[in-house]
């Protein structure tokens, strides 16, 4: 997997959403979206925003201002709150992003949370979830990466950001990261 050109792995992930229906993670999404301490006045991204996924429909009914990116076209939810270009995401700013088993699956993971940092507002978060923060689920193909011991701090040096955080409740797994001001 790690291997695979851009093109290869979007094909990969296009046939893995064709035959498998990935199990409801919203109320993993809804703590993510929740531990960054949003304000009612700001923009926040759902980085991974599948189709299997209530998250945006549910935030936006509470009137947050949420959109969803999803760059697997068929895994994207429907709206014209989602965004699957980056080039679109690249002229807009957040002010938190979040998401739910999305870290696991980057195959440059301080490279992808450095340019998410890059569409964050001053000040502003990112929330992470994944059960991947310990040695779990070992035995598929689409988890590339574990983040066990001290990774979750080097991961976020190496993207710039500095981990404020690290929930662990249950099955429920975060880090909060703040962008460095350094």
């Amino acid at each position: 997997m790690l291997t695979l050109t851009g093109a290869e792995l979007a094909l990969e992930y296009q046939w893995h959403y064709l035959v498998y229906a990935e199990g409801d993670s919203t109320e993993q999404e809804l703590r993510a979206f929740h531990a960054l301490e949003p304000r009612r006045d700001g923009v926040y991204l759902n980085y991974g925003a599948g189709s299997w996924s209530r998250t945006l429909k549910i935030l936006r009914g509470e009137g947050w201002n949420v959109y969803g990116f999803e760059p697997h076209g068929d895994a994207s939810p429907a709206g014209s709150e989602v965004i699957s270009k980056r080039e679109t995401l690249a002229g807009m700013r957040f002010d938190g992003i979040f998401s739910n088993n999305v870290l696991e699956h980057l195959r440059h993971p301080a490279d992808e949370l450095r340019a998410m940092s890059n569409l964050l507002n001053a000040g502003a978060r990112m929330v992470h979830a994944t059960p991947c923060f310990e040695y779990l689920y070992e035995y598929t193909r689409f988890h590339l990466f574990f983040y066990l011991g001290r990774s979750r701090e080097m991961l976020g040096q190496q993207a710039g950001l500095t981990l404020d955080q690290f929930i662990k409740d249950d099955e429920f797994m975060a880090c909060v990261w703040r962008k460095s001001t350094q």
